[in-house]
């Protein structure tokens, strides 16, 4: 029995035993135990390309507009195709654009077999919309056997992704293929314009709190200031083990070209900040002495920032700021130069220098 048929196996054993479900209408219940006895009959997730890619889950690979991130996902899908049956549905490059981007001087690349690329059929209108005929599609290639799929990109599947509503059924539909086929998904999107200079996140993706709700990990790609064929790799969430690549330890990247192979080699581990910020000014300090200087506190201006506490105290430290006096509550004396000095502060009250006379 090969992995393809084993796999199939377990994915129908656990089919079978949603008839010891107690039905809840929308819901299905029994005991933890018994939940989790059907998880011993699947195998523990393989992990792909560097670790960033979980079998089973679905994975949101995210940056801005012409980083990379097709040809980044061809490279994912083509080594996954070493050992898995896989479709990059390619909804961006028409024929001749994908042949030229793997085509350097006569030479071509030649893909693995079990890689296969998916573009819209246009012999016929597109009679049910583009997203439910999408979703059909999905289903009919799990059913030839495909075992993981690239979605390149929401965005072209469904246009109104960046609304909750759209964003929220399209992907519970993805989730309900994931989970009845055991297939591998990853999707790729955008993000909306935001600062150069400002470390992504996972509110950076577009829709991003209907869309991160459903995937099971998300993995951002950026450009490399100063590098034009530098970029990096950053997991900003991950379900099934520990990030391997987080903001102290992203993944450095060189775009190259070997031979009309177009991808990105994996170069070394940096820092997020030193990478955008080395040998700049960083200009978030300036931010969050603005903000605390409107009597925010390190909690408030590290949230709204979306860095640490600790980040938002070093800077401050590390600049003179002067003191800003809080509004006292009614029946309280006014004290100046008090920082986050309300419940749930932990510990938070870092002294700041004084201000310049």
């Amino acid at each position: 029995m090969n992995a393809t048929d084993s796999m199939a196996m377990h994915f129908k054993e656990l089919l079978d035993s949603r008839q010891s479900f107690e039905n809840l209408g929308l819901l299905k219940m029994k005991s933890g135990n018994a939940f989790i006895e059907d998880g011993l009959r699947l195998p523990d997730p393989v992990l792909y390309f560097h670790g960033l890619i979980a079998e089973n889950e679905i994975t949101v690979l995210f940056s801005k507009p012409g980083v990379g991130k097709s040809i980044l996902a061809v490279q994912i899908g083509s080594e996954i195709a070493e050992a898995k049956l896989v479709v990059y549905i390619d909804l961006e490059l028409s024929l001749k654009q994908f042949q030229k981007r793997y085509t350097v001087n006569g030479i071509r690349h030649n893909f693995p077999d079990n890689f296969k690329r998916a573009e819209f059929n246009t012999d016929g209108p597109i009679e049910d919309g583009m997203e439910e005929g999408l979703l059909e599609s999905i289903e009919i290639a799990a059913q030839k056997g495909i075992q993981v799929v690239i979605l390149d990109n929401i965005t072209y599947a469904c246009p109104d992704a960046e609304r909750a509503d759209s964003a929220t059924i399209f992907m519970q539909r993805l989730k309900y293929l994931k989970e009845t086929y055991g297939i591998t998904m990853i999707i790729l999107s955008h993000t909306p314009k935001i600062p150069n200079y400002r470390p992504l996140t996972l509110n950076d993706l577009a829709g991003s709190h209907k869309l991160m709700a459903f995937v099971d990990s998300a993995v951002a790609l950026a450009r490399v200031p100063g590098k034009p064929s530098q970029r990096y790799i950053k997991q900003v969430k991950v379900r099934s083990s520990e990030a391997i690549y987080d903001g102290e330890h992203v993944a450095l990247l060189e775009l190259v070209d070997s031979m009309g192979w177009l991808h990105m080699q994996f170069v070394g581990e940096a820092s997020e900040n030193d990478l955008l910020f080395s040998g700049h000014h960083d200009p978030r300090v300036d931010e969050a002495i603005a903000l605390h200087l409107d009597g925010k506190s390190v909690r408030e201006i590290a949230s709204q920032m979306g860095v640490g506490k600790s980040t938002v105290s070093r800077w401050l430290q590390d600049k003179t700021v002067p003191s800003v006096p809080r509004v006292p509550s009614a029946g309280q004396a006014g004290q100046t130069g008090q920082r986050d000095n309300h419940n749930g502060n932990d510990g938070e009250e870092l002294p700041l220098p004084p201000a310049e006379v």
